[in-house]
C-alpha cells in the first residue's frame, strides 16, 4: 500500500479515531522535512507534533470528504442538469474552459486512450452583481428594477485522476501540505519582519547620532542644530522597536520556534482552509430569487472552499467526472484560435 493510502486510508475508514500512530509518524516526518529537516535535532520534535498533525489528518480527511460530487461535466449533461446550466452559459463551454487547464493536459497526453473518464477537483470563481432589468408590475412592465444575478468564472479542472477514490486522497494529501506551506510562510514573515525592524534600527540609530553630533559648523549660524523633541521622538521610536524586535525574535529565532509555528497552524487547520456552504434559489435567468417571491426557482446547495493567503482566495468546488472526449487538445484550441484571427 502506497503512502497516500497509508497516510490518509480510504473513505471506508473510521473517521472518528483519527490516523494511527504508524500513519501520524509518516505524517511527522513528512512535515519536518517539508518545513526544516534540522527540526529532527530538537529532541522531542516527535512527541511535540504528534498531537497537531493527528489534528491536521483529521481535518484533511473530513475536509475532501465534504466536497459534493461526482457531477458529470459533459456537453450532453448540460441541457438536463441545472447545476450546469447554472455555472457554464452554454454547452460548449464545459470542455472550452476546462481544457485549458496544463495539469488536465498533461494527464490525457500521458493516459492516452487509457482512460475513458477522469476524476478532476472542479472549481470557480462565484460573482454576484446588482443589475437594472425589467420586471412586470401589475400591467406595466418596470425596466429600472434592480436585479441580483449570479455568474461563475475561472472555471479550472485540477488534480486529474483515475478514481474518485484516488482523487479524494490526493485532495487530502494536498490540504495537508497546504497547511505546511501556511507554517513556512509564518516563519518567513516573521523573518521578514526581523529584518525590516533591524533596518528600522539602524537608520534609526544612526538619524539619533546625527542629531547629537550636530553643532559647531557653519549650521550654528542660524541658529540651535539639535532640536530637543527630534531626540526624544527618535529615542522613543527605538525603544518601540527594540521591543518589538524582541518579539519577533524569540518567534522564530530557534529550531523550537519552528515547532511552535508548526503547532499553532496544524493544530488549528480551520483558520488557514475551510469550508462553507451557499445557498441559492435562483431563475433560469440566473437571477437571485427571495423566499417568497413568484414564479418558478431553482436551489441549489453549493460548497465553497476558502484559503487563507495574501491575497486570500475562495471558488466553488465539488468533484467532476469528465469523460476524456470533452478535453480539447492544446492544438486543436489553437487552430480554433486562429480561424478568429
Amino acid at each position: 500500500m502506497g503512502f497516500l493510502r497509508r497516510l490518509f486510508g480510504t473513505a471506508a475508514a473510521d473517521d472518528s479515531e483519527g490516523p494511527d500512530d504508524a500513519t501520524t509518524d509518516e505524517a511527522i516526518e513528512r512535515a519536518v522535512a517539508h518545513i526544516d529537516p534540522k527540526l529532527r535535532l530538537v529532541a522531542g520534535y516527535r512527541r511535540e507534533l504528534r498531537p497537531p498533525v493527528r489534528i491536521a489528518l483529521k481535518f484533511a480527511r473530513e475536509m475532501a470528504g465534504r466536497i459534493p460530487g461526482p457531477v458529470t461535466l459533459s456537453a450532453g449533461a448540460w441541457s438536463t442538469d441545472p447545476l450546469l446550466r447554472l455555472i457554464f452559459a452554454a454547452p460548449t463551454d464545459i470542455g472550452q474552459r476546462l481544457s485549458r487547464g496544463q495539469e488536465l493536459q498533461a494527464y490525457v497526453n500521458k493516459r492516452g486512450a487509457a482512460t475513458s473518464e477522469i476524476y478532476v477537483l472542479f472549481a470557480a470563481r462565484r460573482d454576484e452583481r446588482t443589475v437594472l432589468g425589467a420586471e412586470l408590475h401589475g400591467n406595466m412592465v418596470r425596466t429600472d428594477v434592480a436585479q441580483r444575478t449570479v455568474s461563475f468564472a475561472q472555471h479550472q479542472a485540477t488534480i486529474p485522476c483515475a478514481t474518485e477514490e484516488e482523487l479524494r486522497a490526493e485532495m487530502e494529501r494536498r490540504a495537508f501540505v497546504f497547511l505546511l506551506n501556511r507554517v513556512l510562510a509564518r516563519i518567513s514573515g516573521l523573518k521578514s519582519r526581523t529584518r525590516e525592524l533591524e533596518q528600522q534600527r539602524a537608520m534609526l540609530s544612526t538619524r539619533l547620532m546625527l542629531l547629537k553630533q550636530r553643532g559647531g559648523g557653519l549650521e550654528d549660524a542660524f541658529g540651535p542644530s539639535e532640536n530637543v523633541s527630534d531626540v526624544e521622538v527618535i529615542e522613543r521610536k527605538l525603544a518601540e522597536n527594540a521591543r518589538y524586535l524582541e518579539s519577533t525574535k524569540a518567534s522564530v529565532g530557534t529550531l523550537d520556534r519552528y515547532l511552535d509555528q508548526a503547532r499553532a497552524v496544524l493544530s488549528n487547520p480551520g483558520d488557514f482552509l475551510y469550508l462553507t456552504e451557499v445557498q441559492l434559489r435562483v431563475n433560469s435567468m440566473n437571477q437571485i430569487i427571495g423566499p417568497g417571491a413568484p414564479g418558478p426557482a431553482m436551489e441549489f446547495n453549493l460548497v465553497e472552499v476558502q484559503l487563507a493567503e495574501d491575497p486570500p482566495r475562495q471558488g466553488t468546488v465539488m468533484v467532476g467526472r469528465l469523460p476524456s472526449g470533452e478535453v480539447i487538445s492544446r492544438g486543436d484550441m489553437l487552430r480554433d484560435a486562429e480561424r478568429f484571427l
